[in-house]
């Protein structure tokens, strides 16, 4: 039985940070994954879907060329080879799990395959036994979707997205985070693109989108997306789901449609919702079932994550959890910080290397984009902070010959006494690069007047946060 100092189950981002940070211990290190390396981001979440969202973004920028006087001389329909792009990016991501197979396996074991454990320190991969010094726990989450409507099976979640090689006509998709509105963007746009026309339908069990990011601007966004053709319906739940032929009956149980849609028919209850395809964007949960952690001192919660303490320990001393297995923030990031953290509290400065999870920077790849970190207005309110906020609302000069031009909206929060910047968020174009660098600032605990000091790029959209005014 070979014996291991890391023996890691998951090759995601934290999984792959925990072995690269203690191959650079010089430790002997184990990592037990069945399916390619990237985990859920390379694979099946961020840089797909940044790929799809490239594309888009490429087709929404090639519609401005007639507003800046270039056009085409010869008419000429544009073909639209989605199937080939598909080819293309699934090539791209195969290379990224390629060379991580390769960076680990120079300097580290790596077996393809399922872990279960069969004592605490003693890891089963087929036949095969392994004895670890410490074991990390970091093997992901997987798309739910509700199993008590009938007729669920029907749809597809995230996951099935990115296996589409054909756009469809029609979708409906249900959720209101995240996934859910990034999805709703990509297919519209890929819709207008292919069929000029967006058929997306979003259903929303409660009364708005991203109930965790800051209210006024989710709702500016909701307003920017809509004007793409993209239709909210609120308080909605499905009752029913049934295929006829090609298409998708769906029977709500109840209704509500945003105010902010233009000319939305009225949509009786008892009709079906039709589309071509469903989309499952209502959360995840950790993948952990086939780990058989009763073998060991290991914890969940009542939601299905494992329990850790401040240090990602969990209840089995010397066992570590990280990712999507436990309930902190589910981004690629802090998964990275988390398992590199990891690692140097165990050889280095324990409290030096502890993981913050305040102020987190984080976007939402929509068209436009939204970016945000810290506090909404209404967190800020909820826990008794009085507070003074400082907004911008433009257009953003690419488009000043656009007739059809998006706006960009910031809103900064900051405590009312101190002016310490307690929240930035932000709704256009660009504003998810513009985020990583005032998250800095942010993060070291800048002020409202660190900001106003702060000179300006001009003419850029990034400098209206160091000019913003109070709300009026």
């Amino acid at each position: 039985m070979k014996k291991y100092d890391w023996i890691v189950i998951g090759g995601g981002s934290g999984g792959l940070s925990v072995i690269e940070t203690a191959i650079q211990f010089g430790k002997k290190c184990l990592l037990i994954d069945p399916n390619p390396l990237g985990g859920t981001c390379v694979n099946v979440g961020c840089v797909p879907k940044k790929m799809m969202w490239f594309l888009t973004d490429v087709y929404e920028k090639s519609t401005l060329l007639k507003d800046y006087e270039i056009k085409e001389n010869i008419e000429n329909k544009r073909d639209f080879l989605f199937s080939e792009f598909v080819e293309k990016r699934q090539k791209s991501i195969k290379n990224i799990n390629t060379w991580y197979e390769a960076q680990i396996s120079n300097k580290a074991t790596y077996i393809k395959g399922t872990a279960n454990f069969i004592s605490a320190n003693k890891i089963r991969v087929g036949k095969d036994v392994f004895e670890g010094e410490r074991i990390v726990v970091s093997t992901g989450s997987t798309p739910v979707y509700p199993e008590d409507i009938e007729g669920a099976e029907h749809g597809i979640t995230s996951d099935g997205f990115f296996e589409l090689r054909e756009i469809p006509k029609s979708v409906c998709i249900v959720g209101s985070g995240y996934i859910a509105l990034e999805l709703a963007s990509l297919i519209a746009t890929l819709q207008k693109i292919k069929y000029n026309k967006p058929q997306v339908t979003v259903l929303v069990r409660s009364n708005q989108i991203l109930k965790n990011i800051d209210k006024e601007t989710a709702c500016f966004l909701q307003k920017q997306i809509t004007l793409k053709g993209i239709n909210f319906l609120f308080q909605s739940q499905i009752k029913k789901i049934t295929r006829k032929n090609k298409e998708l009956h769906i029977k709500l149980k109840s209704i509500e449609a945003s105010s902010s849609v233009k000319n939305m028919p009225s949509f009786n209850p008892s009709d079906f919702l039709k589309a071509e395809t469903l989309i499952w964007a209502t959360g995840r949960k950790p993948k952990i079932t086939s780990l058989d952690l009763n073998k060991t001192k290991i914890k969940t919660d009542s939601r299905g994550y494992i329990q850790i303490d401040e240090f990602f320990e969990t209840q089995e001393p010397n066992h570590f959890a990280l990712g999507d297995v436990i309930d902190k923030p589910q981004l690629t990031p802090v998964a990275v910080q988390s398992g590199r953290r990891l690692v140097r509290q165990i050889y280095e400065d324990k409290q030096e290397h502890k993981v913050s999870f305040d102020f987190i920077p984080t976007a939402i790849f929509t068209h436009p984009p939204l970016s945000t970190i810290g506090m909404s207005s209404e967190k800020a309110k909820e826990e008794g902070i009085e507070t003074e906020e400082f907004f911008s609302k433009f257009t953003p000069m690419l488009y000043n010959f656009s007739s059809s031009a998006p706006e960009t909206f910031i809103k900064l929060v900051c405590e009312k006494q101190s002016q310490k910047v307690l929240g930035l968020h932000m709704v256009g174009e660009g504003v998810d690069e513009i985020l990583q660098g005032f998250a800095v600032a942010i993060k070291m605990g800048a002020t409202k007047k660190d900001f106003d000091r702060t000179m300006a790029i001009h003419p850029t959209s990034a400098e209206e946060i160091v000019t913003l005014k109070p709300i009026s």
